[in-house]
This record gives C-alpha cells, sequence and structure tokens, in this order.
C-alpha cells in the first residue's frame, strides 16, 4: 500500500514537472491595454503587421473618435507608444466601419485595408464594407478603393501581390450565396479600377464563403480556404491560378481539397506554405466526436493535393476551435492561437516536427478564464527578437490588448 501510495506520488510530481515545463516554455508580456473608454479603439480583432522599423500596425473593430473602429501603430520606442492613425467616420460619411481584418503595407509604409460594413449603403444598414487605402506621405490620409454597396457585401480580407495589385474576399455577392474574390489594380490613368476574379457556387463541388485573406505562390498563383462548400460540404482549400496572355492577366479558380469532417470542418484562415511547397492550416470544427478543429498538411503530388492531420485539439489543457491562421518560425516549428479551451480564453500553441513523423504540440501560453480576452487573432513572427505579437479581443480588463510571446 505505501509503495503505492509513493509511486503514485512520483507520477503525480512527474506530471506536475511536465506540465510546469510546458508553461515555462514561454513568456508573456503585455506590451499594450487600450482604454476601456475606447477612445483609442476597441477589440483589435484583426491581428498585426511590421515595418521595417519594428513598428506595428492594426485594426480595431469598434471604439475611435465615432465608434466605427481605428487604424493604430504602435512606435517601436522602448515602451511601444500607441497612436491612432485613423478613425474610421461611417456610413453617413461614406466612409467605412468595422474592419475586421489585418492589414497590408507596400514598400512605401501605405496601409491597405477592408471594412466590414460602411460606404455607401446600396440597400444595406450602414453600408456594405469598403476597401481602403491610407497614404503615409500625405499623413495616413485615406483613399476610398473601393464602394462595395449594391455589389458585394461584408470584405472580409485583403492581400497584395508583388506589384501592388489588390486582392479582396468579399462573403457574399449581389445579395446572393457565396462569395467572390476581387482584383484592384491602379490603371493607366493612376485610378483604381478592379474585376472580379470567381464567384463562389459557380459549379457543384465549388466553396461556400472564402475566409479573410488568402497565400500568393512564386508564380502570383492564389490559395484560400472557404469556410462552406465543398463535395462534403465542410469546406475547401481553393487556388486561384494566374495565366497571363498578351499582357491580359486572368485567374482560373479550382477545388484543390475538399475537407471531410474527419479531416477537419470550416477553416475560417488562409493557408500557409513550407519552403518545400506544402499548405497548413487549421479548422475550426471537425476532426473526431468533439468537434474541436485540427491543425493540417496538404502535401501536392501527381496533381493532387493529400492531406495529413497534424494535431487535433480539445485534449484537456488544449485549445479548440481556432480560426486563426498558422506561422513558420525559421526552425519550421508551426505556431498559432485558439480562441478558447475547455477551461481558457485560448491558447498559444507550438507544433514541431519529429523524425518520427508525428507533430509534437507544447502550450507555450493559456490565457485564464474571463479576465484577459480571447485570443482570436493570428500571430506576428518577430525574427530578430525570436518572439511573437498578437491581439487579444476585449475582456474584463479593458478594451482589448497587444501582447507579446516569446518562447
Amino acid at each position: 500500500m505505501k509503495n503505492s501510495l509513493v509511486a503514485q506520488l512520483l507520477r503525480l510530481v512527474a506530471t506536475l514537472i511536465i506540465i510546469c515545463t510546458a508553461c515555462a516554455a514561454a513568456t508573456q508580456q503585455t506590451i499594450y491595454t487600450f482604454p476601456p473608454n475606447g477612445a483609442n479603439g476597441s477589440n483589435p480583432m484583426g491581428g498585426l503587421i511590421a515595418d521595417s522599423a519594428g513598428n506595428l500596425y492594426g485594426t480595431t473593430k469598434t471604439g475611435g473618435a465615432y465608434n466605427f473602429g481605428t487604424v493604430y501603430e504602435l512606435l517601436n520606442d522602448g515602451s511601444w507608444t500607441q497612436k491612432v492613425l485613423y478613425n474610421f467616420a461611417g456610413y453617413k460619411n461614406h466612409d467605412g466601419e468595422y474592419p475586421g481584418a489585418a492589414l497590408v503595407i507596400d514598400a512605401n509604409g501605405n496601409l491597405y485595408g477592408t471594412t466590414l460594413q460602411g460606404g455607401k449603403g446600396g440597400g444595406i444598414a450602414h453600408g456594405s464594407g469598403t476597401a481602403f487605402m491610407l497614404s503615409r506621405n500625405i499623413g495616413y490620409r485615406e483613399t476610398i478603393i473601393h464602394y462595395f454597396g449594391g455589389q458585394a457585401i461584408f470584405p472580409t480580407g485583403i492581400v497584395m501581390d508583388t506589384s501592388g495589385t489588390l486582392y479582396v474576399t468579399v462573403s457574399q455577392w449581389k445579395m446572393g450565396c457565396c462569395g467572390s474574390i476581387l482584383r484592384f489594380f491602379l490603371n493607366k490613368a493612376g485610378a483604381w479600377a478592379g474585376s472580379v476574379l470567381h464567384n463562389f457556387g459557380a459549379y457543384s463541388g465549388d466553396g461556400a464563403g472564402p475566409t479573410p485573406g488568402m497565400v500568393l505562390d512564386n508564380s502570383g498563383n492564389l490559395y484560400g480556404t472557404t469556410i462552406g462548400g465543398g463535395a462534403n460540404g465542410y469546406g475547401t482549400v481553393f487556388k486561384l491560378t494566374r495565366f497571363t496572355k498578351k499582357k491580359k492577366v486572368t485567374f482560373t479558380e479550382s477545388v484543390i481539397y475538399s475537407f471531410s469532417y474527419a479531416g477537419g470542418a470550416n477553416p475560417e484562415a488562409a493557408p500557409v506554405f513550407d519552403s518545400s511547397g506544402n499548405l497548413y492550416g487549421t479548422t475550426v470544427g471537425g476532426g473526431d466526436s468533439n468537434n474541436d478543429g485540427v491543425v493540417y498538411q496538404l502535401v501536392p503530388g501527381n496533381g493532387t493535393w493529400t492531406e495529413n492531420v497534424l494535431h487535433v485539439f480539445g485534449s484537456p489543457g488544449d485549445g479548440n476551435q481556432t480560426s486563426a491562421g498558422l506561422i513558420f518560425d525559421n526552425a519550421g516549428n508551426l505556431y498559432g492561437t485558439t480562441p478558447q479551451g475547455p477551461s481558457s480564453d485560448g491558447v498559444v500553441f507550438e507544433l514541431s516536427p519529429t523524425q518520427d513523423g508525428p507533430w509534437t504540440e507544447t502550450i507555450l501560453y493559456t490565457s485564464p478564464q474571463g479576465t484577459g480576452g480571447t485570443l482570436n487573432a493570428p500571430l506576428l513572427w518577430d525574427a530578430p527578437q525570436a518572439s511573437f505579437f498578437s491581439t487579444t479581443a476585449a475582456g474584463n480588463s479593458g478594451a482589448g490588448t497587444v501582447y507579446e510571446i516569446t518562447p
């Protein structure tokens, strides 16, 4: 009896050591807390980008001078000074409302983004959204690239290729089904022009509801996900193949993978590439009976893509139902966030490959439940500092935070 009790205690100590080692694998530091009054913005939900000097830029979905959201900068001056660069003024002023996705930045420091609503109405209360540019050399003055009123509804994200062309995902098209991908570029007159690259639901098995953002390969092809549709109804990974003929650029869409529940269901973020051309991403649901989502890998070969499930969320202490994308560090490890867990407001996790093939998960940080806000946004890898930056939506402690994780 005594030996059995000793053995149980030793196992408990060993377990606690493992848990504490995982908890101590990273340090978390809050570098900015948005004030509860919302004057500097509230609910920073879209993640962060950085310029060459290490300054951070992001959006808040609400708050600011008109409570329609902001674009802000965190100056890398040793104390992370926050400055609101732009206050969205709302549809009554023909401006955007509620930016919910990450920005993109060009070589000149100009910022580009989307708002979920606002603009010029188009039959939708508070408008159908905008794509915008903030010009750095004139004090971040706004230019509306496109008003989506009466055409597309709820633009959800934006990416830019090396030529400065913008690609925007929208969740619906002409009050109908399934969403679209649009392309915007500067024409010879210096004005923004656009075209529709694809309307989803165009054929049986096509995706429905493109999620925010896409990723480009070295040939200018675009890859993204849809939350629904596909052969099984659980969402897709799609490819927009680029063709150039006599200087005219066109794109053809194809579904390269349909999710099957066991391999994950309902992705809500764009995939990422590794150096070998494999794609990695997350799903909100599926994987097993818990429906907590997965991390997946797609490997190309012979014209098809094969899925490997790298991790199924939902075990004790793990996160679940992640809606954010993944990033790689310099060593090839994957990192991401989940907005919740069985007893938390989310975790920051690391997935590392092993020689035997399986990937192992380490929980780097757990957000206490009901205190710090949910870990809803993707991470930003800061290679010089070997750390990550991200945001949390508003919690009991204020209107949201920006935090740093150092493994």
